[in-house]
């Protein structure tokens, strides 16, 4: 007889793939019905309850060869899925399921359908020619932007999406190439920990900023190649 350990991980392994078996047969097209579905029966907090969400999945899926084993597989996976225990299933519960699962394809319409995306309150401001590199700095919370043959970068809240600086700023004469990348390094110097942004140009220079100094620049170093 086999270890008990042994059992209750092949068990788990067929839960599993049981689980992934209802799951590789929603594509976006079936999403996008079984949503309709949450519209028309989930009320305004678009969700359904146990019986009727396995009457949807029983609709959509492809006929089982046993309806009694596909039932107690969705009874099990909205228990599952049911993170707030109230005996409802919301479509945001669904979806992130599907999405932690890692079934989401590299889809667009697919990831349309799942996700619930709302209008931005934030609005863009006019740039001075396209658009061409975009550096995140968390620790910051700021965005880096680079446009197209600029010898400024522009700092941008990237809560608000305020523009907050061009670097080097406009009373700054600037010479030399334009900005090609950017990234955000931690270094030693003099005895110290720093972080710097460092920018490369097309003149094969790399320079380094200081966030801390409104981006004051410390250092330039030129190279063969970028």
């Amino acid at each position: 007889m086999p270890p008990r350990e042994l059992v209750e991980k092949t068990f788990e392994e067929l839960k599993d793939q049981e689980e992934n078996d209802i799951m590789n047969h929603l594509d976006y097209r079936k999403l996008e019905k079984i949503y309709g579905d949450y519209n028309l029966m989930g009320g305004s907090k678009n969700e359904l309850d146990m019986t009727t969400f396995i009457a949807v999945m029983l609709h959509h899926l492809p006929p089982p060869d046993s309806e009694v084993h596909l039932v107690r597989n969705l009874m099990e996976l909205f228990e599952e899925i049911d993170v707030n225990g109230d005996e409802d299933l919301e479509w945001v519960e669904f979806t992130n399921h599907i999405i932690d699962l890692g079934m989401v394809k590299k889809d667009s319409v697919f990831v349309d359908t799942i996700k619930d995306y709302l209008p931005s309150e934030i609005r863009d401001v006019n740039h001075d020619t396209e658009i061409e590199h975009i550096f995140y700095m968390e620790s910051k919370q700021h965005l880096i932007v680079m446009e197209r043959d600029a010898k400024r970068f522009k700092v941008y809240n990237a809560k608000t999406g305020q523009l907050q600086m061009s670097v080097p700023s406009g009373k700054t004469a600037v010479t030399g190439g334009s900005f090609i990348a950017a990234d955000l390094i931690t270094m030693e110097r003099h005895n110290q920990t720093v972080t710097y942004v460092v920018t490369t140009s097309s003149d094969n220079n790399i320079k380094l900023w200081d966030p801390t100094t409104n981006y004051q620049r410390k250092d330039t170093t030129n190279t063969p190649v970028i």
